[in-house]
């Protein structure tokens, strides 16, 4: 036990000096390169042929896009079956509960000097942000003009953004101890994105003011891929009944992965958690965490354009997974998690000198993002695992996919 503490208190300390250590200043994205499709992160305003004003309805994208794309679910490091310990033979073995979760943890851990490896695939294809189609998102662009610095309407029209996101996730896992998992989840993205606008149409026709400017611009179309932000996860059993099941844990983000083009978030994260869960062949558990966020260079402040933190994360989640067969197990999960005083955007009606228009606004705010999966695991052979799973969105806070599917394999040894 004095050895477990001495971990502990290791992983601890360094997680807090990684989350210190993201106060660094970096420099925000310099612009869209539409040679090489590089820095989605500036993508839309350069689509929109804007300026910080102009952009001002739009601004709480960015943040809001690093935000969630760091924080995508990913199939979890369960080994498949759970593990008991034997006092009189002083082993680990696999018992016949369930295949284990897929999108949340229980809590077991894999058993000392085990090996949990797996790859898993899923793709997101976003179609709308709180509630709004990213199709037609309505935009009224303003833009400072003349001597006397009145605002003038300058540009009506419709904004369409286009996001996919095809994620892969390398995980691997190791029991350090009988009660200590270390594990380490490499996400790789192939992100397309997007961006243009045409012109709007509401109320055009009885405007005819020569301050009105209904525009239509380019599509920008770019991807980029590679690794994304890895994260470091050490996960501790801190009470093993004979059913009931309790760990801790604490989670590093690392702002591996290239901000500039949605690939990472630039800061560092920092996540402690507590799993609940109880063995058996209906297995339910119930995981909360609280994630920090450190400073980001795709979050930057509108009116003095010091970089910020991105947004807090509280998480909650739970599920059950039932053995229907001795190789197969069906799963239910609910996943969700709070965005703290996150950037969001509204519907809103914009009053103008020529009058009003609909457009959005943005806001910060605290909201939701839930989602409700439904899967399976399969056993073919020895330590292997087939994985699917299926996550439909419940809600429509922040940006929102409607249906993700999931498939994996995984191995334990």
């Amino acid at each position: 036990m004095l050895k477990l503490n001495r971990v502990i208190f290791l992983v601890v300390n360094l997680c807090f000096s990684l989350v210190l250590a993201s106060a660094q200043t970096v420099p925000p994205c310099p612009g869209f390169n539409s040679v090489s499709n590089t820095n989605l992160a500036c993508e839309i305003p350069t689509a929109l042929q804007s300026g910080v004003q102009k952009a001002n309805s739009l601004r709480g994208l960015t943040p809001t896009f690093a935000t969630q794309l760091s924080q995508l679910p990913t199939a979890t490091a369960i080994s498949g079956s759970a593990l008991t310990f034997s006092k009189s033979l002083g082993v680990i073995t696999a018992s016949n509960d369930s295949l284990g979760t897929i999108l949340t943890q229980r809590g077991e851990t894999i058993g000392r000097h085990k090996w949990y490896v797996s790859f898993d695939y899923q793709r997101f294809n976003f179609a709308s942000i709180d509630g709004i189609s990213l199709k037609s998102i309505p935009t009224v662009l303003l833009a400072e003009q003349g001597a006397s610095g009145a605002t003038l309407l300058d540009t009506v029209q419709r904004t369409r953004i286009d996001l996919l996101v095809n994620q892969y996730a390398a995980v691997g896992s190791f029991g350090v101890t009988r009660r200590l998992d270390l594990t380490v989840v490499v996400p790789i993205s192939q992100i397309i994105l997007k961006t243009g606008a045409v012109p709007g149409t509401s109320g055009l026709a009885e405007v005819g003011h020569s301050q009105l400017s209904p525009a239509s611009t380019p599509f920008l179309a770019g991807s980029a891929s590679g690794i994304n932000d890895v994260s470091v996860n050490v996960k501790a059993n801190v009470f093993n009944g004979e059913h009931t099941k309790i760990a801790v844990g604490g989670e590093v983000r690392l702002p591996t992965g290239d901000a500039g083009n949605f690939l990472g978030t630039g800061a560092y994260g920092l996540k402690p958690y507590l799993v609940l869960s109880r063995n058996g062949r209906i297995t339910p558990n119930i995981n909360l965490g609280y994630q920090w966020n450190g400073v980001s260079p795709l979050s930057v402040d509108p009116a003095s354009g010091a970089l910020q933190n991105l947004p807090s994360n509280f998480f909650y989640s739970g599920g059950v997974d039932f053995r229907a067969l001795t190789r197969l197990t069906l799963t239910t999960e609910f996943v969700g998690q709070a965005v703290i005083n996150g950037p969001r955007l509204a519907l809103t009606s914009l009053q103008t000198p020529v009058g009003a228009f609909p457009s959005v606004t943005s806001a910060s705010g605290t909201y939701a993002i839930d989602n409700i999966g439904v899967g399976f695991k399969f056993n073919p052979y020895k330590g292997w695992l087939l994985t699917a799973d299926t996550l439909f969105a419940v809600d429509e806070g922040g940006l929102r996919s409607k249906v993700v599917p999931l498939v994996g394999l995984s191995y334990r040894f």
